[in-house]
């Protein structure tokens, strides 16, 4: 945590400049910087909530409106957290720990179940490099995703038994492995992760259904990486380009919403399906996961992956203004902020996290 502290002047200063002006999507590059929108002018500067940092997450800053405190952290037996899911009163987290993307050095991962206190009930070890991570609420078996990065594997729990069964997959078509779990309509979806790029186009699956079998997962293809899509504001024609497929969520008009992290683009499914449409909104740098708050009252939790703990967000929480998570390798600080979905700009709101990435909501303890 002192690394944090050490970097909360800068990053204080870059939530100070964001407040004002936002951060303005650029689809020619993922490194950006705060910019004013043409004919604006500077407003006031933004207070800083210092009381979160000095009481319950120390080095960590907020806006005011907003508290942030320490919800779990890593312990000797498990690190590195990551995928955060919330079911029937229970929050899992996935921590990493110390393994290889694409499960080449056979360790394992680790769930842990905690109650909405921060209390821990379970553990449960998973082969390889933790990461997508949702409940089936049909069988409502928790499905942990490993491998992103190659030689994907999936692990289903009984939550009720602890008892665990495990699939594989046959070769993936798009070269890499599998990242996120949705489960929407009565069928499971995954991104696809790390795929061979080709003259900076993914000609391969970008989201796809599985279907589990004796062991093993079958796939079916629903967004090509290279589709054609619409874009949100100007309604012209855009190339998908999923370079980077990686979280997915269901936005507040029922569409599956991939996040593509390195192309800086959030690409919405409308129906997906032989018939589905799709548009594209080009968003102002790289974000690991999206949130909508369920309602003001709750909380939205987030994983501060090489800051190894999760931490709990309260405050002023909007249902229909979602909070986003850029984690430090996406060419700005790390740090937790809301997202203008009409214009794609986002506003950072909590800064001092060192990789930011899962994030799910919480109803309060």
């Amino acid at each position: 945590m002192a690394r944090a502290q050490r970097q909360l002047p800068v990053l204080t200063a870059l939530l100070a400049a964001a407040a004002v002006v936002g951060l303005s999507a650029c689809s020619s590059s993922s490194k950006v910087a705060a910019q004013s929108p043409a004919g604006s002018s500077p407003g006031p500067t933004t207070a800083v909530d210092r009381s979160a940092a000095v009481n319950e997450a120390p080095g960590i800053a907020a806006v005011a409106g907003y508290h942030v405190a320490v919800f779990a952290k890593a312990m000797g037996s498990y690190s590195n957290p990551d995928s955060v899911v919330v079911d029937a009163g229970n929050v899992f987290v996935g921590f990493q720990n110390v393994t290889a993307k694409d499960g080449s050095d056979k360790k394992t991962s680790t769930i842990v179940q905690y109650d909405l206190t921060g209390k821990v009930i379970k553990t449960f070890d998973v082969p390889g490099h933790q990461d997508g991570m949702r409940v089936d609420p049909v069988s409502h078996l928790l499905w942990s995703m490993s491998n992103e990065d190659g030689n994907p594997e999936l692990t289903t729990i009984d939550l009720s038994s602890g008892a665990k069964k495990q699939y594989t997959f046959g070769p993936t078509a798009h070269g890499g492995g599998y990242d996120d779990i949705v489960f929407m309509g009565g069928k499971a979806y995954l991104s696809a992760s790390n795929p061979t790029v080709k003259n900076g186009t993914n000609p391969a699956p970008a989201v796809v259904t599985a279907t589990l079998g004796a062991g093993t997962v079958q796939t079916t293809p629903v967004l090509m990486g290279n589709a054609k899509a619409k874009d949100f504001n100007s309604g012209a024609d855009v190339a998908v380009a999923a370079i980077d497929p990686d979280s997915m969520f269901i936005n507040p008009s029922g569409d599956l919403t991939l996040d593509n992290q390195a192309g800086t683009t959030l690409v919405s499914i409308h129906n997906p399906g032989p018939g589905q449409t799709v548009k594209q909104l080009t968003v102002g740098t790289q974000i690991d996961d999206t949130v909508y708050p369920q309602d003001a009252g709750g909380r939205v939790l987030v994983a501060d992956t090489k800051g190894g703990a999760v931490y709990a967000i309260s405050g002023t929480l909007d249902p229909k203004t979602p909070l986003v998570a850029t984690p430090d390798d996406s060419g700005v600080n790390g740090f937790v902020g809301k997202l203008d979905t009409t214009s794609g700009n986002i506003t950072p709101l909590i800064v001092g996290f060192v990789a930011p990435h899962g994030m799910a909501y919480a109803p309060a303890a």
